[in-house]
């Protein structure tokens, strides 16, 4: 709200992916008065519920645990081959160039920004927990204009967490997108450029 505040945005549009599209999915749900229409890509929403599709699907989540141990979790971050490592989708495909994954590594040089990350990925795992195990936001309902678009190889969100997600707004709508992983934003560009001129015109 003060990132809106200072901006002078009274109700953006608002596109986000991962841990933006997250937020804008509580954005959303936590001051709809504020958001006019959502494009998000490749986040799971907060109604998640814990199943054995799930809990199987969650497997490659293991990384989270480990950055969000204490002094651990930050010394990872800061290791130069973490980063590179994870934007590789775990080392499997080489969707960002050497020199663009050294640029995302060596943001993490900074200690400061390693504890943060660490830290981040605690208050996530917390939210982790209310959302599948205590249903945090039971009942709660996107009213906002909403298209998920999400990569249907998502190598660390299964797509099993999509179940039933549309019901849980007013106008949400999911695409699930064929041939792309988690990384839609450097995987599909045009679509993502396009989907946005859809529904913010």
């Amino acid at each position: 709200m003060a990132l809106l505040d200072a901006l002078d945005l009274a109700h953006p549009d608002v596109i986000g992916h991962d841990w933006g599209g997250f937020t804008g999915f509580l954005l959303g749900l936590n001051h709809p008065e504020r958001v006019d229409r959502l494009l998000l890509c490749n986040s799971p929403g907060p109604w998640a519920r814990l199943n054995p599709r799930v809990a199987v699907g969650l497997r490659r989540a293991w990384y989270a645990a480990l950055v969000a141990t204490p002094i651990l979790g930050a010394q990872v971050v800061g290791y130069p081959g973490f980063i590179p490592w994870f934007v590789r989708l775990g080392g499997q495909v080489a969707l960002f160039p050497e020199a663009d994954a050294a640029v995302y590594a060596n943001q993490f040089r900074d200690r400061a920004r390693t504890a943060a990350s660490s830290r981040l990925y605690r208050s996530y795992l917390r939210l982790a927990q209310a959302i599948l195990l205590g249903h945090a936001f039971e009942g709660q309902r996107l009213q906002a204009p909403t298209q998920l678009l999400f990569g249907a190889h998502d190598f660390y969100i299964p797509v099993a967490v999509l179940e039933e997600i549309e019901s849980h707004g007013a106008d949400l709508t999911l695409e699930v997108v064929e041939g792309c992983s988690h990384w839609m934003p450097e995987e599909r560009p045009d679509l993502i450029a396009d989907r946005a001129r859809e529904l913010f015109s």
